[in-house]
């Protein structure tokens, strides 16, 4: 299988997802990406993230949250998200 090239409406999804499972109370990968899809894109969309792209999205979010935490800026993962997305 051959690996897939991001883009940013997939990117837009996977960060979305992330957060909804890092603080939204999302335990699965299928629930976080569908619901992440419908807030992002507004209906079902067809070309979803991997886990992979999640899992990536999720770690490089804890990853600033962390250093943000120890720089003392408490700042929340949404601002964070944010962020990224720029």
């Amino acid at each position: 299988m051959r690996p897939r090239r991001p883009n940013r409406l997939r990117a837009s999804i996977a960060r979305e997802a992330a957060q909804l499972m890092y603080d939204g109370g999302v335990h699965e990968y299928y629930d976080a990406k569908r619901i992440a899809a419908r807030r992002v894109v507004g209906r079902r969309a067809t070309d979803l993230p991997s886990n992979l792209e999640i899992r990536e999205a999720l770690i490089v979010g804890c990853n600033i949250l962390n250093t943000m935490l120890e720089l003392g800026r408490p700042e929340s993962y949404s601002v964070i998200a944010e962020v990224l997305a720029d």
